[in-house]
């Protein structure tokens, strides 16, 4: 009985102290009896008290109430020195010294009270500037244009484009203009190309176009109406019997119908030189052998 309380004892050190002690009898703690009987109370060592377990609760934590968003930060509001309407309680801007050697336009926007002046950009950008020390000064100025207006063909040049394109082709209208020192919108020098895009932009009817408004033929109807063919219209073009009007860059010609007493050349080889043809009576009889 006294050795298993000895073994108890020890074992509660062991997990108090967290060390494990040697086998044999406890320092302080008199060794069993041989005869097993248990020691007198008064002579077992007095141990601490061990303290007690916490017990979980069964019971869920109380929910922690959520704050409110701070209220903002406020800034002390100060009238400005020039006590303009409008302007009571705001901020103050704070105000820096111009560098020196600044150039004239930073260190005058400091006097201009830049509060007090009103934009309007209706037909054009006016504005209306008040000075601190009272002075009032209207500037207007025109409207920026935008980039594609920038670029855009100038209007006098248009005109001239659509002037020529009665008599002229893309091409000789381009040779044209730039004899007059005229160029597109980005000064870029004109050419047949280009007066191509300037015209379809502009929606203006081509120099083709015109001719077959004032009733001019193509190749096709020019050579159905006399009763030949493509080739022959361009033989008597080249001759000079039918009139032909340049349409275009390609080189197609539109042609005019001609009146009902067309000479028609005579289709064929040509005749021979009438002074060659002739024969003598001598070389057209034979003579006796």
């Amino acid at each position: 009985m006294g050795a298993a309380l000895s073994t108890a004892v020890l074992a509660a050190l062991t997990l108090m102290t967290g060390t494990t002690a040697a086998a044999g009898p406890l320092p302080g703690l008199p060794s069993a009896p041989a005869d097993g009987l248990l020691p007198s109370p008064s002579l077992l060592p007095s141990l601490p008290a061990l303290p007690p377990l916490p017990m979980p609760s069964l019971n869920p934590p109380a929910p922690v109430p959520r704050t409110s968003n701070p209220p903002p930060a406020t800034h002390p509001r100060t009238t400005p020195p020039n006590g303009l309407p409008g302007l009571t309680g705001s901020p103050a801007a704070p105000t820096t010294q111009p560098p020196a050697g600044a150039p004239a336009s930073a260190v005058e926007s400091d006097a201009v009270d830049t509060a007090a002046a009103t934009v309007t950009a209706a037909d054009g950008i006016t504005v209306h500037i008040r000075l601190k020390g009272g002075q009032h000064h209207t500037l207007t100025l025109p409207l920026p244009l935008a980039a594609w207006q920038l670029r855009q063909t100038p209007p006098h040049v248009v005109v001239a484009i659509d002037e020529l394109l009665d008599d002229h082709t893309d091409s000789q209208i381009a040779a044209i203009l730039t004899g007059r020192n005229l160029t597109s919108g980005t000064g870029q020098p004109l050419y047949g190309r280009l007066i191509g895009q300037i015209r379809h932009h502009h929606q203006l009817r081509s120099h083709t176009q015109r001719l077959r408004d004032a009733g001019l033929l193509t190749l096709t109807e020019i050579g159905h109406r006399l009763g030949v063919s493509p080739n022959t219209v361009k033989t008597w073009r080249n001759r000079g019997l039918l009139t032909g009007r340049l349409a275009n860059d390609k080189g197609e010609y539109l042609y005019q119908l001609p009146d009902t007493d067309l000479p028609r050349p005579r289709p064929g080889r040509p005749p021979r030189n009438p002074s060659t043809t002739k024969t003598t009576t001598a070389s057209t009889t034979r003579s006796a052998v």
